[in-house]
């Protein structure tokens, strides 16, 4: 039953966040970048590569600290034996990494159909959250200390339930 209960949370968190949180927080952690970047029609400009770059680098810092947070959470719930935890584990991989590919598919789609001039840098930076997630999500369940630099605060986080 806990199992069942842990993958249910894992269904409303990807759902939550792919429509409707991630995108509101991504949206404004990349602001700065796409206020730097705004009016650009290359992506080859220099202010089109700085926004990227900022914009790049809030999400996926972002992104990362909450996929630290489920990988810490899913740790503390998942007994390290049996079957179960194989599954466990695929569930909180697909919350946390479809999440931001559906997120990045979303915005890919709206971009196109409502055609302009102008590149925003969040699309792209949106793609190289996307990878940095795939990566970041093994190498956070393997090697939990790698996120100690970065996101220590992150570990110090109390879970609710």
């Amino acid at each position: 039953m806990k199992t069942a209960l842990i993958i249910l949370f894992f269904l409303l968190l990807y759902g939550a966040v792919s429509r409707l949180i991630g995108i509101t927080v991504l949206n404004l952690v990349g602001l700065p970048g796409a206020l730097i970047a705004r009016n650009t029609t290359q992506r080859t400009a220099p202010r089109y590569l700085a926004g990227l770059l900022i914009s790049a680098t809030g999400q996926a810092y972002v992104y990362l600290a909450f996929m630290i947070y489920i990988i810490n959470w899913t740790k503390a719930h998942v007994a390290p034996e049996g079957f179960t935890k194989y599954v466990v584990w695929f569930f909180c991989a697909t919350a946390t990494i479809g999440a931001v590919q559906q997120m990045h598919i979303q915005a890919t789609k709206e971009a196109k159909e409502h055609p302009s001039d102008f590149v925003n840098p969040q699309i792209q930076a949106l793609f190289i959250t996307e990878v940095f997630a795939f990566f970041g999500f093994f190498v956070f369940v393997f090697f939990p200390e790698l996120s100690e630099p970065l996101w220590s605060w992150v570990n110090r986080i109390g879970f609710p339930i």
